[in-house]
């Protein structure tokens, strides 16, 4: 399975998400069953978004709490959600690390509500998070029963313009897999672009997405780019 995934972040108002919806469902939409696209809208277009979703893609969260309840000012829990499921959910951005100061053993509490609620979450990490990640996940799930994504995001090419090469890109997931298996599907996130997003196909299980996902032709051709490279 190969997952592209978009993160619009706080960059889309209601105007601009009506007019992605009605480009991207004029679109030919040609990929095979074995790649799935999610978005990720901003929180206060998020029920908006699933009730009338862009054909194909899967509804996709930005962060939830750790807590439950309703005495939690300003947090997206279960029970917000609980009529309005999304299939994904990104968490521990590292725009939300930083901002925020989430890290692993909050990101864990996060994925343990979601596993509960059957959403998968995508779980974000750089070099220096990745393996004690997974380690807390193992620790509290040691036969890995629960699904997840990883998705891999080099701090100095989260929206600066700088991607990663390639081939270290290969070195880094490699590495990973040598010393803890291959059990979760890792995607790369960091200024993918059209232009880019074919070099990255053979080394990763898909994309995160940032500025270039929030036009319904850039995005579209990252999805047909990375599969074209995919398949040849």
């Amino acid at each position: 399975m190969r997952f592209i995934v978009a993160n619009w972040k706080s960059g889309m108002n209601a105007t601009q998400i009506v007019a992605f919806q009605d480009q991207w469902n004029q679109k030919s939409l040609t990929w095979d069953e074995d790649v799935r696209v999610v978005i990720a809208p901003p929180d206060p277009h998020y029920v908006a978004f699933y009730n009338d979703a862009c054909a194909g893609v899967y509804p996709c969260l930005q962060h939830i709490s750790a807590l439950t309840g309703a005495a939690h000012t300003g947090s997206i829990t279960p029970e917000t959600i609980s009529d309005c499921l999304p299939s994904y959910t990104i968490l521990g951005h590292s725009e939300r690390r930083r901002e925020y100061g989430e890290d692993n053993r909050q990101v864990l509490a996060q994925a343990q509500i979601l596993w509960q609620l059957q959403i998968e979450p995508i779980i974000c990490v750089d070099a220096d998070t990745f393996a004690d990640m997974f380690a807390q996940i193992e620790a509290f799930d040691p036969h890995l029963q629960h699904q997840c994504l990883f998705a891999y995001e080099p701090a100095g090419a989260i929206g600066t313009g700088h991607n990663l090469d390639p081939q270290e890109l290969d070195h880094i997931i490699g590495d990973f897999r040598r010393h803890h298996g291959d059990f979760f599907p890792v995607l790369y996130g960091g200024s993918v672009t059209p232009d880019n997003a074919a070099s990255y196909a053979p080394y990763c299980d898909g994309l995160l997405v940032g500025g270039a996902s929030r036009q319904a032709d850039s995005f579209y051709q990252i999805i047909h780019n990375f599969i074209a490279s995919d398949q040849t």
